[in-house]
């Protein structure tokens, strides 16, 4: 663990344990509904696949001539594709997805029989893993959990730990009160909000020796915020 780690009573551990089951829960009833292969089983809008956030989560990052990658909430997997796409001099070397849903790492182990997925939450204790030189986690903290705000620290902080090179989230920061997707943001599992100026005091905290932050209004009721930040000495990084 890092230094200037926050202790977190072990009550806390247990309570959002229990959120993130529930959480699970919740996107596996979205599974049955929709199917694996539609975003909408991830909580997306449309009916097609949206590269966009990987667009805006990664603007700007340079990757090394080999590079390997932890991509949390991996959902049904479409990284890989998309990365062997955006940075074709490059090879993406190992790749390991991680998600709270078996359904989803089945068929992922499927679709990317090359790659490496395991059924797993990023914040138990027992989890640990080699780093990375891409860390990611694409729509993974905007689902609410009890203690919200040390919840997001904690989180990105061990995304630190397990980066070699960068780390990569987005938040939502803003929204439409009177937007009836939002009606509810402060309940277990339902999409939440980081106001913004947290987030700034949060990313001073963190032992990043750079960060890229940018919003995007991605729908009409909310803005998201997408960040990327450098671990280390590393020169990979552009811009």
């Amino acid at each position: 663990m890092l230094d200037n780690q926050p202790q977190i009573p072990q009550n806390v551990e247990v309570i959002w344990k229990e959120d993130v089951a529930h959480i699970a829960a919740h996107y596996q009833q979205k599974l049955a509904k929709h199917g694996v292969d539609s975003p909408k089983s991830l909580g997306g809008r449309g009916e097609a696949p949206d590269f966009t956030f990987f667009d805006h989560l990664l603007s700007g990052v340079s990757l090394p001539d080999e590079y390997s990658v932890l991509d949390i909430g991996c959902g049904a997997t479409t990284l890989p594709q998309y990365l062997r796409e955006q940075f074709p001099d490059q090879k993406l070397a190992h790749y390991l997805g991680i998600d709270l849903v078996p359904e989803f790492i089945e068929a992922s182990v499927l679709a990317y029989p090359e790659s490496n997925f395991i059924t797993a939450d990023f914040m138990d204790r027992d989890f640990t893993v080699e780093r990375s030189d891409l860390v990611i986690a694409n729509g993974v903290l905007v689902s609410r959990v009890r203690h919200y705000e040390e919840y997001v620290e904690a989180f990105l902080r061990k995304m630190i730990e397990t980066s070699s090179g960068v780390i990569a989230f987005n938040l939502i920061t803003d929204v439409d009160p009177d937007s009836p997707n939002y009606a509810n943001h402060v309940d277990v599992g339902r999409t939440t909000f980081f106001p913004r100026e947290d987030l700034e005091k949060l990313l001073a905290r963190l032992p990043l020796q750079s960060v890229n932050v940018t919003d995007h209004r991605s729908f009409p009721d909310a803005t998201d915020t997408f960040v990327w930040g450098a671990v280390g000495g590393l020169s990979c990084l552009s811009g």
